[in-house]
């Protein structure tokens, strides 16, 4: 998928619409899948949507965004509420979408990734997510638009999949709140909690090594390995744990 050209196709065709034709463009979107017309916009949409798409059901991420200079969101894939919404709204100024878009548009820097950390955003009822987002530009450098990228608590449980497959996992951001478990407790919701221990606070400080504590999950005191990793451009702990009844089950198994 070429986003250059996406980019440069759906700025230009958003901005030739009218406030107008921008809202029922919008309006036909949220409320049903499809829009009908025949405008330039609905021909790059029909031509590029299934390839974002496709590569958005090949990853773990939520949704895929075309941000135009002026902050217009003139696609997205998932076509909740902010499509076709102004990231300069007073309801989104202030989200995690608005915050890496102005820091990608400052930036200008091709190839420069802005994450923030997760939190609610209120476009997708509430949903726990994360941003990134980076400026595309032209061959000659001038700036077409932000490609920004949501991911929800989902994606950080299969980073952390790709980490350890133990059951009393966790990932753990710097202000101490987990990120994701892979614990066997779907209900939970990690971001909800913060976990204050010893070997967050070595993995935090940059520290790697192995400690004995309760875990938070099922209170078993469990055998825990903590190291720092980078995550969102931030150092964020990775514990991995195992009860020591069930290290002790199986010292004895094997001695028999």
């Amino acid at each position: 998928l070429a986003t250059q050209g996406a980019m440069s196709d759906f700025s230009s065709a958003w901005e030739a619409m009218t406030p107008a034709e921008r809202n029922k463009i919008r309006a036909d979107y949220i409320e049903t899948p499809f829009a009908g017309g025949n405008s330039a916009y609905l021909e790059t949409h029909n031509r590029i949507h299934d390839q974002f798409l496709r590569l958005l059901n090949t990853h773990t991420y939520y949704d895929f965004f075309m941000i135009t200079t002026k902050g217009d969101v003139a696609y997205t894939v998932a076509k909740e509420v902010d499509f076709g919404a102004s990231l300069f709204s007073p309801s989104l100024r202030d989200s995690g979408l608005a915050k890496v878009f102005r820091a990608a548009l400052k930036s200008g820097t091709d190839g420069a990734v802005f994450h923030n950390d997760f939190a609610a955003h209120g476009p997708s009822n509430g949903k726990i997510s994360s941003f990134a987002a980076t400026p595309i530009l032209d061959r000659n450098g001038k700036i077409l638009g932000v490609f920004a990228i949501q991911a929800g608590l989902e994606f950080s449980r299969s980073q952390l999949g790709q980490w350890s497959k133990a059951k009393s996992s966790y990932l753990v951001g710097p202000d101490r709140r987990i990120r994701a478990t892979s614990g066997d407790n779907d209900d939970l919701k990690p971001i909800l909690y913060t976990l204050r221990t010893a070997a967050v606070d070595k993995a935090l400080a940059g520290e790697t090594g192995y400690l004995i504590e309760d875990d938070f999950m099922s209170g078993r005191k469990s055998y825990f390995r903590y190291q720092p990793i980078r995550m969102l451009d931030e150092k964020w702990a990775l514990l991995v744990g195992m009860p020591v009844d069930e290290i002790e089950g199986l010292a004895a198994r094997s001695v028999r």
